[in-house]
């Protein structure tokens, strides 16, 4: 996977710094078990612990992960869990842009107030949208469709994202290829992005290209 990757132009620079990431995840006799964080209110089952924990693992080695599973198993409570997690570590971390179809930004803007209410969840639609991204800050996530992060890339890749996560990554290279790899690539996070997807066939090249985003372009800006 390293070798086509590299064929596609986007692992150059962060090399080593990606080989010793990933020489740590593969050191690792089982995944660490981590703890759901105290900030987050869900109540994960066993399998959603073990996604959670599996992202909180990625996290930790500075490594970006793809959570994906059939709808309706809690990938963005999972998602929620970590980005607790992340901010129960540093309570300085943030902010988060979460990237999510139209038809589902609502349904994140109650879980967040419902799960992880010591968070602060923005919607980026009307208003002043130059100051939700200049004014943005720790603890606080923006949640922007795909149809804006196309309309305002330039806008949302002006500054650092703690963290960015796609939701139900696919939408974002095809269904009409509204949103492509440039767009994506265009964001910059200094930690992972974590990606939550129903399904993903990791042998297509948007899925190596999202991996190549989460674990080589973070940091390049």
């Amino acid at each position: 996977l390293w070798a086509e990757l590299a064929a596609l132009a986007v692992v150059t620079e962060q090399a080593e710094a990606w080989r010793r990431q990933a020489g740590a995840l593969l050191e690792l006799d089982e995944v660490v078990r981590h703890d759901p964080p105290a900030a987050s209110e869900a109540e994960l089952r066993p399998y959603q612990r073990d996604g959670f924990g599996w992202l909180a693992s990625l996290w930790e080695l500075g490594l970006g992960g793809i959570l994906a599973d059939d709808m309706g198993l809690g990938k963005t409570l999972q998602t929620l869990a970590l980005l607790c997690h992340a901010r129960e570590r540093d309570p300085g971390v943030g902010p988060f842009l979460v990237v999510a179809p139209t038809s589902v930004c609502r349904n994140w803007e109650e879980e967040l107030e419902r799960f992880a209410p010591g968070l602060d969840v923005v919607r980026f639609a009307s208003g002043d949208r130059a100051a939700m991204v200049q004014e943005a800050r720790a603890g606080q996530v923006l949640l922007v469709s795909y149809g804006l992060l196309a309309s305002e890339r330039e806008l949302l890749s002006s500054r650092t994202w703690s963290s960015v996560v796609f939701d139900e990554a696919p939408l974002a290279t095809y269904r009409g290829g509204a949103i492509d790899t440039k767009t994506v690539r265009a964001l910059h996070a200094n930690n992972p992005a974590a990606i939550g997807a129903r399904k993903l066939n990791l042998q297509s090249v948007q899925s190596k290209q999202y991996l190549s985003y989460l674990n080589d372009r973070v940091n390049d800006h």
